[in-house]
C-alpha cells in the first residue's frame, strides 16, 4: 500500500505545472560558465581516450568525436574556451574562459575560469 501512495504522489507531482519564471533562480554568467566548461572537460578525457592525446583546439574536438551539445564550446559571453597546453608539462592542458571582458587575468567576473586535465 505504501508504495501505491508513492507511486501516485510522485504522478501527482509530476502533473504539476512549473513554478513561475519569477520562482527559479536564474544562474549567473559565472555559474553557466564552470557548468559547460565541466562538460568541456569531459568531451577533452573523451577525446583523450579515443585520440590517444590531448586535443589541442575546439575544431579538434568537434572534428574527432560527437558532441550532443555545442553550446559546451562557448563561455557563458559567447567566447570560445582557449585549450592550452604547455610544453614543459605535455600530459596537461587546461581549458580556459578569459571571463566577461574577455582578458588573461582580472577579478570578480573578469577574472579566468579555468579547468586543469591531467
Amino acid at each position: 500500500m505504501l508504495a501505491t501512495g508513492i507511486g501516485l504522489f510522485i504522478i501527482l507531482c509530476a502533473l504539476l505545472p512549473p513554478p513561475p519564471d519569477s520562482a527559479r533562480r536564474k544562474l549567473t554568467a559565472e555559474e553557466i560558465t564552470y557548468d559547460r566548461i565541466d562538460a568541456l572537460a569531459e568531451e577533452c578525457e573523451r577525446y583523450r581516450k579515443v585520440i590517444g592525446a590531448w586535443p589541442t583546439s575546439i575544431i579538434s574536438i568537434l572534428l574527432s568525436i560527437p558532441i550532443k551539445d555545442t553550446n559546451i564550446m562557448l563561455d557563458a559571453w559567447g567566447r570560445e574556451f582557449a585549450i592550452r597546453a604547455f610544453t614543459n608539462a605535455p600530459r596537461e592542458i587546461y581549458v580556459i574562459s578569459y571571463g566577461a571582458d574577455g582578458q588573461p587575468g582580472g577579478h570578480g567576473s573578469n577574472g579566468d575560469i579555468i579547468a586543469h586535465l591531467k
